[in-house]
């Protein structure tokens, strides 16, 4: 049996699957701009050889790449974490020490004061006959200064109103994205969003890519063995109808992209077989593009596995 300690986060990697065009692209971003933290693909990081890219051994190592990033992260993830904990340990023995410190201190200005009250007192009864003088001439011109500033200032707060309420509103949609964050980036969990996951390399290597099929699901089983990282899968499904009709747009934008043959259906075609042939975590209807839809779809279940370990 795996023993984990208190001190090692629970590092969930939610991996984005689905045919180009099915949206994975504009939910990373979506996602990002709420604050989660967005692995891409690294496929353009890897090395140039003499082999092809595509080649089951590139696939490969571009597999061994992607896991091992997770691992490092991993590190930093719990490091950071003991590092807070040791901070609030420091934190609470310095708040023991400034008791006592303050303790000491007041008594310390009990006795004074106690000394200068005393001459504050013959002070302060000078002072007040002084003041009263003063205080009803100053009284009438603060009465006049005071109607003119109140006409003022209710004229700015009405046109202060007005713009408070649209800044109001605008920061109470960034509040909720940050709260919803502060639940999955804690000192007990952190979720990541990933640009696909490693069983893409099957679809993509020329020769033999059902080769890394047991191997990468076997490391997945590994990772949540012997580590604290989930990985989830999530494939976008969408119709062959939408989904070329969006390829075709984006063909327009980007005319580069018929290099890796999206301008051919029937690799669209191979691709969504591919997809649609193979058993995935979750599986996101994405016709109909609506990013806060399939946020709420994958962050829910994450969430009730918070609460279930709670009450445990």
């Amino acid at each position: 049996m795996t023993v984990k300690t208190i001190t090692k986060k629970l590092i969930t990697v939610l991996c984005l699957e689905g045919c180009h065009g099915s949206g994975k692209t504009e939910l990373c971003k979506y996602f990002s701009k709420v604050g989660f933290t967005v692995l891409d693909e690294a496929f353009l990081d890897m090395p140039t050889f003499s082999i092809p890219n595509q080649s089951l051994t590139m696939e490969t190592v571009w597999v061994s790449n992607w896991f091992q990033r997770l691992l490092k992260m991993e590190l930093i993830e719990n490091s950071n974490n003991n590092n807070n904990n040791n901070n609030n340990n420091n934190n609470n023995y310095n708040n023991l020490n400034n008791l006592n410190n303050n303790n000491n201190n007041n008594n310390n200005n009990n006795n004074n004061n106690n000394n200068n009250n005393n001459n504050n007192n013959n002070n302060n009864n000078n002072n007040n006959n002084n003041n009263n003088n003063n205080n009803n001439n100053n009284n009438n011109n603060n009465n006049n200064n005071n109607n003119n500033n109140n006409n003022n200032n209710n004229n700015n707060n009405n046109n202060n109103n007005n713009n408070n309420n649209n800044n109001n509103n605008n920061n109470n949609n960034n509040n909720n994205n940050r709260n919803n964050i502060n639940k999955f980036d804690n000192q007990h969990q952190k979720v990541f969003i990933a640009d696909r996951s490693p069983f893409s390399a099957i679809l993509y290597s020329k020769n033999n890519g059902h080769y890394l099929d047991p191997i990468i699901s076997e490391q997945i089983k590994e990772l949540k063995k012997y580590t604290n990282i989930d990985i989830k899968t999530v494939y976008l499904k969408v119709e062959k109808d939408v989904l070329w009709e969006r390829i075709q747009k984006r063909l327009e934008e980007q005319p580069e992209r018929k290099k890796y043959n999206e301008d051919s259906y029937q690799w669209m075609q191979d691709t969504v077989d591919f997809y649609e042939s193979r058993k995935w975590d979750y599986v996101i209807d994405n016709n109909t593009f609506s990013p806060e839809s399939i946020f709420t779809q994958l962050t829910t279940p994450i969430l009730e596995q918070q609460e279930q370990k709670k009450n445990q």
